[in-house]
């Protein structure tokens, strides 16, 4: 994928989550229940980082903040409503950052690292590899990335969004393979598309595994947090440990 292109979709993507960040909170304001599992990787006086935190709703999970949270998200207005919930806690921080950038901070720094709906967003296999190296340098050894993707190959959201070109195996013009865009609608009227890249487990390994991440647990999940399959599962939730052999 061509430089320009790359940082366009990123621009984009960070101007339509400023724009439809009210309406996209109201959407989330409680946790999926799947996100219930994730509790037992944060224990008292942990350090965690929330990628792509959006309005913070990771933290409605736990029902003490006994550890140390930093929440990023590259939508400035998403970090406003965030900020507006949790701004009183010094146990909280958020800060806005470019995940297409490198990660501000020391190496071996954080016991898990939580990217929940957001990894999708980035733009190129060079660019997740970029951040997949990055996220390892900051979990310290015998941590924990915790990874969950919406499932794009489920059969309703491709015929919901037009998506046959993933199950062809063919690839929009200038863009790579896999990659998609899905509108979202304000209630004003306005449609604006949204990138995300569509992937399968056959390939999440693959890139874990070339920055040296050892899978422990990987499935497919409904909205109920029951496991499933492609064809019906809505996310996909990938765990991954920092170690050295």
């Amino acid at each position: 994928m061509k430089e320009e292109i790359k940082n366009k979709i990123i621009e984009d993507n960070q101007r339509i989550y400023d724009e439809i960040s009210y309406e996209f909170s109201q959407s989330r304001s409680t946790p999926w229940p799947m996100m219930q599992r994730f509790k037992k990787f944060v224990f008292e006086k942990a350090r965690i980082l929330d990628l792509g935190c959006g309005n913070g709703r990771l933290l409605q999970i736990f029902p003490q903040i006994n550890f140390d949270y930093f929440g990023l998200d590259s939508s400035e207005k998403m970090l406003e409503i965030a900020k507006g919930k949790y701004n009183n806690n010094p146990r909280v921080k958020f800060l806005l950052a470019d995940f297409s950038q490198p990660l501000k901070f020391p190496d071996n720094y954080f016991d898990v690292v939580f990217a929940i709906a957001s990894f999708h967003h980035l733009p190129s296999r060079e660019l997740r590899l970029r951040l997949l190296k990055e996220i390892w340098r900051v979990v310290k050894p015998g941590g924990y990335f915790v990874l969950t993707l919406w499932n794009l190959y489920k059969l309703k959201l491709i015929k919901k969004y037009h998506l046959w070109h993933l199950l062809l195996g063919l690839k929009q013009r200038n863009l790579e393979r896999g990659d998609v865009f899905i509108p979202w609608f304000l209630k004003n009227g306005k449609i604006l598309q949204r990138y995300y890249h569509a992937f399968t487990f056959k390939e999440i390994k693959n890139l874990l595994e070339k920055n040296n991440w050892k899978i422990i647990e990987q499935y497919y999940c409904t909205a109920k947090a029951r496991k499933s399959n492609w064809l019906k599962g809505d996310n996909l939730v990938v765990i991954a440990k920092k170690t050295f052999s």
